[in-house]
């Protein structure tokens, strides 16, 4: 599965105004889109130093789990950024998943579930 059909099937998902995925190394973005006034590359940007952040925090706790997917909830939007666990291994560089959605317009739980799903097809093609 391309990276640009990644971010269209995320832009698929009712709500949502900004997909992406992203270097988490450099933030930049590898594919992306938005339907909306938010610039994707300062909100991927920022996007990649919450992962950074939240992998230095592990790291410094000694907590060996590796991070799914982090949710940053806001009054009216959802950020939901999901780690793709093999990408570097094939890419080079660690890539994650990024998806902005209007709050009052996604189910929350079937997005998750989606990103899981694109993970997951993203991965067998690694195989």
């Amino acid at each position: 599965m391309s990276y640009n059909n990644i971010v269209a099937e995320m832009m698929k998902i009712d709500g949502a105004i900004l997909a992406g995925i992203v270097d988490y190394e450099t933030g930049m973005v590898i594919a992306g889109e938005s339907q909306s006034n938010l610039d994707i590359d300062f909100a991927t940007a920022g996007a990649a130093s919450i992962v950074n952040a939240q992998s230095k925090s592990l790291l410094l706790l000694d907590i060996k789990a590796e991070i799914d997917d982090i949710l940053v909830t806001l009054d009216d939007q959802y950020h939901i950024t999901r780690l793709l666990k093999k990408s570097s291994e094939a890419s080079g560089h660690p890539l994650f998943l990024y998806l902005v959605l209007q709050r009052n317009s996604s189910p929350l739980a079937l997005a998750r579930r989606i990103l899981q799903n694109l993970d997951a097809q993203y991965q067998s093609t690694l195989v």
